[in-house]
């Protein structure tokens, strides 16, 4: 069995498995992007089968053994609130409950 592995930083925060469909045949994030001047999207990412679903504003990938720097100023207090409050809205506006806190984190995604 070969395994593949991507990471990825993201900011962004979790939403129910289910809603992915939903997201991919409705036009509802392109809409909203273009009438908000936002850069959300979605992903999904997990072990095997288990995949978890997130919104996301600012997504980076990085492939096993590949470096990556970030210098800690790579994202200003004022960035971070304007892809919150993005995210936020489009909750709001989606009826979409998050299963977790905005936020920056680090995401691991193996399949096989």
């Amino acid at each position: 069995m070969k395994l593949y592995s991507t990471g990825y930083l993201v900011f962004g925060v979790k939403i129910p498995r289910h809603l992915e469909e939903g997201l991919e045949v409705s036009d509802h994030i392109r809409t909203f992007n273009l009438a908000n001047k936002a850069n959300i999207g979605y992903l999904t990412a997990g072990t095997f089968e288990n995949d978890s679903l997130y919104l996301v504003t600012y997504c980076e990938s990085a492939e096993p053994g590949e470096k990556k720097y970030l210098s800690p100023r790579a994202f200003s207090r004022k960035q971070r609130t304007v892809w919150r409050r993005q995210i936020e809205k489009f909750l709001r506006e989606s009826s979409i409950e998050a299963a977790d806190g905005i936020g920056l984190r680090v995401l691991a995604d193996l399949d096989n």
